[in-house]
């Protein structure tokens, strides 16, 4: 395989921003670039972030907002980085959590890392 198979992003601070617009916007952003990823088979990861202690006013902070997120740019080449560290001090209980992330479509990848 040549090429990067997948690439990291993010959704970027608020900024005063409201949720539903920071995932509008971040779904347009998402639906301009996924047929290039789509064409060139490279998987784009939206990383899910805590705000409460490493990230400050991370946009994707809460699992719901990709879950909102991920089915309205509809790509198997557009998924969830999953982080089992950032969602147990957001969201908490990682199976439940985990288990939403997926929203019925496979749309997650999981990475797990230790606390700091």
């Amino acid at each position: 395989m040549n090429g990067v198979p997948n690439i990291i992003t993010f959704s970027g601070n608020r900024r005063g921003m409201d949720d539903r617009l920071g995932a509008d916007n971040c779904v347009a952003s998402l639906n301009r670039i996924k047929a290039h990823a789509e064409d060139k088979g490279v998987t784009i990861c939206m990383e899910y972030l805590n705000s409460k202690v490493n990230h400050k006013d991370y946009m994707f902070d809460h699992i719901a907002w990709g879950v909102d997120v991920m089915p309205r740019v509809n790509s198997p080449r557009v998924k969830i980085l999953f982080d089992i560290y950032h969602a147990q001090i957001m969201d908490g209980d990682i199976v439940i959590t985990s288990a939403s992330s997926t929203n019925g479509s496979g749309t997650s990848i999981r990475r797990r890392s230790g606390t700091p």
